[in-house]
């Protein structure tokens, strides 16, 4: 929709163009009145486009950010020593052996 209405302003745009260079020049030579029409369509064309992108970014930033926040926040977990887990969970049922010892 924002395309086509700025498709249609630039088009709108560029034919005021071409009747204001109509009306100012009026003794001048085709190809340069041909040349700053020209220019000027390229002008707002590729200034639409612009601002096209521009838009499209603001929108896409603003729908990403939205949709950030309605995501639930990740809940946090306890985070525990891995070494200290490992001893509590060390089974000391069996007898140690004396290596040392030649009995």
């Amino acid at each position: 929709m924002i395309a086509t209405l700025l498709q249609s302003a630039v088009l709108s745009i560029s034919s005021c163009a071409w009747c204001m260079i109509a009306q100012t020049n009026a003794g001048a030579i085709p190809k340069e009145a041909y040349r700053r029409a020209s220019s000027l369509t390229m002008m707002f064309a590729i200034l639409s486009i612009l601002l096209i992108m521009i838009l499209a970014f603001v929108v896409i930033t603003r729908r990403s950010k939205r949709r950030k926040d309605a995501q639930p926040k990740p809940v946090s977990t306890e985070h525990i020593d891995a070494w200290a887990e490992a001893g509590r969970r060390l089974d000391d049922s069996f007898i140690e052996l004396d290596i040392d010892d030649d009995d």
